[in-house]
Protein backbone atom coordinates (compact mmCIF):
# COMPACT_ATOMS: atom_id res chain seq x y z
CA UNK A 1 0.00 0.00 0.00
CA UNK A 2 2.99 2.84 0.90
CA UNK A 3 4.11 1.95 -2.48
CA UNK A 4 1.24 2.53 -4.12
CA UNK A 5 0.87 5.91 -2.25
CA UNK A 6 4.15 6.64 -3.16
CA UNK A 7 3.64 6.06 -7.02
CA UNK A 8 0.72 8.09 -6.82
CA UNK A 9 2.60 11.10 -5.44
CA UNK A 10 5.54 10.36 -7.80
CA UNK A 11 3.15 10.81 -11.18
CA UNK A 12 1.68 13.61 -9.73
CA UNK A 13 4.80 15.49 -8.45
CA UNK A 14 6.05 14.44 -12.51
CA UNK A 15 2.72 16.21 -13.56
CA UNK A 16 3.32 19.22 -11.73
CA UNK A 17 6.64 19.43 -13.09
CA UNK A 18 5.54 19.18 -16.68
CA UNK A 19 2.50 21.92 -16.35
CA UNK A 20 4.99 24.39 -14.68
CA UNK A 21 7.34 23.84 -17.66
CA UNK A 22 4.87 24.43 -20.47
CA UNK A 23 3.44 27.56 -18.47
CA UNK A 24 6.33 29.16 -18.43
CA UNK A 25 7.67 29.53 -22.12
CA UNK A 26 7.51 32.49 -23.64
CA UNK A 27 7.18 33.90 -27.43
CA UNK A 28 10.51 33.21 -28.11
CA UNK A 29 9.43 29.37 -28.84
CA UNK A 30 6.13 30.49 -30.75
CA UNK A 31 5.94 30.35 -34.78
CA UNK A 32 6.30 33.45 -35.86
CA UNK A 33 3.55 35.26 -38.40
CA UNK A 34 5.09 35.63 -41.29
CA UNK A 35 4.59 39.84 -42.28
CA UNK A 36 6.77 38.93 -45.78
CA UNK A 37 4.65 41.27 -48.33
CA UNK A 38 3.61 44.83 -49.15
CA UNK A 39 1.27 47.17 -46.47
CA UNK A 40 0.05 50.63 -45.70
CA UNK A 41 1.71 52.01 -42.93
CA UNK A 42 -0.24 55.03 -41.24
CA UNK A 43 2.16 57.11 -38.69
CA UNK A 44 -0.66 59.20 -36.59
CA UNK A 45 2.14 61.57 -35.40
CA UNK A 46 1.30 63.62 -38.83
CA UNK A 47 -1.32 61.65 -40.35
CA UNK A 48 1.24 60.21 -43.24
CA UNK A 49 0.31 57.62 -45.18
CA UNK A 50 3.17 55.12 -46.48
CA UNK A 51 3.73 51.75 -48.34
CA UNK A 52 6.04 49.18 -46.43
CA UNK A 53 7.41 46.68 -47.90
CA UNK A 54 8.51 43.54 -45.60
CA UNK A 55 10.95 40.84 -46.13
CA UNK A 56 10.87 37.59 -43.48
CA UNK A 57 13.43 35.08 -43.35
CA UNK A 58 12.95 32.99 -40.18
CA UNK A 59 12.75 35.55 -37.18
CA UNK A 60 14.02 38.31 -39.10
CA UNK A 61 12.57 41.54 -41.10
CA UNK A 62 13.55 43.60 -43.37
CA UNK A 63 11.92 46.22 -45.91
CA UNK A 64 11.66 49.79 -47.08
CA UNK A 65 9.40 52.41 -46.37
CA UNK A 66 8.39 54.73 -49.12
CA UNK A 67 6.94 58.06 -47.86
CA UNK A 68 8.45 61.55 -48.87
CA UNK A 69 11.98 59.71 -48.79
CA UNK A 70 12.92 56.16 -48.97
CA UNK A 71 13.64 54.76 -45.29
CA UNK A 72 14.60 51.26 -44.06
CA UNK A 73 13.53 48.63 -41.26
CA UNK A 74 15.63 45.63 -40.03
CA UNK A 75 14.00 43.69 -36.81
CA UNK A 76 12.46 40.62 -35.81
CA UNK A 77 8.98 38.62 -35.27
CA UNK A 78 8.54 36.42 -32.37
CA UNK A 79 5.03 34.96 -32.16
CA UNK A 80 3.11 37.90 -32.93
CA UNK A 81 5.32 40.55 -31.61
CA UNK A 82 7.14 43.09 -34.29
CA UNK A 83 10.54 44.63 -32.67
CA UNK A 84 12.21 46.84 -35.55
CA UNK A 85 14.90 50.06 -35.98
CA UNK A 86 13.82 52.51 -38.55
CA UNK A 87 16.60 54.39 -40.12
CA UNK A 88 14.44 57.14 -41.64
CA UNK A 89 15.15 59.37 -44.80
CA UNK A 90 15.56 62.47 -43.18
CA UNK A 91 18.69 60.21 -40.83
CA UNK A 92 16.17 60.09 -37.99
CA UNK A 93 16.29 56.92 -36.41
CA UNK A 94 13.14 55.49 -34.22
CA UNK A 95 12.18 52.21 -32.30
CA UNK A 96 9.35 50.25 -33.58
CA UNK A 97 7.40 47.90 -31.58
CA UNK A 98 4.32 46.23 -32.46
CA UNK A 99 2.17 43.29 -32.37
CA UNK A 100 0.67 41.44 -35.74
CA UNK A 101 -2.97 40.45 -35.69
CA UNK A 102 -3.61 36.70 -35.44
CA UNK A 103 -4.99 36.52 -38.92
CA UNK A 104 -2.20 38.39 -40.18
CA UNK A 105 -3.48 41.64 -42.11
CA UNK A 106 -2.68 44.11 -39.35
CA UNK A 107 -0.48 45.44 -37.44
CA UNK A 108 -0.26 48.59 -34.50
CA UNK A 109 2.52 49.65 -32.30
CA UNK A 110 4.70 52.40 -30.94
CA UNK A 111 7.65 54.28 -33.15
CA UNK A 112 10.21 55.86 -30.32
CA UNK A 113 12.64 58.31 -30.91
CA UNK A 114 16.59 57.99 -29.55
CA UNK A 115 15.22 61.17 -28.21
CA UNK A 116 12.32 59.47 -26.49
CA UNK A 117 8.88 60.74 -28.62
CA UNK A 118 6.89 58.10 -29.26
CA UNK A 119 3.95 58.28 -31.50
CA UNK A 120 1.39 55.61 -32.80
CA UNK A 121 1.47 53.84 -36.43
CA UNK A 122 -0.78 51.08 -38.03
CA UNK A 123 -0.07 48.59 -40.94
CA UNK A 124 -2.85 46.89 -43.04
CA UNK A 125 -1.87 44.28 -45.18
CA UNK A 126 -2.61 45.43 -49.31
Amino acid sequence: MKRIIFMVYLIAICLIAVLLTVGCTNNNNLPSIDVTGRWILTDYSNESIMAMNLLQSGRNVTGNIVGDQLSHLSGTVSGSELTATVQWGNGDVSNADGSVSTDGLTMNGTFRTLSGVSTQWSAKRM
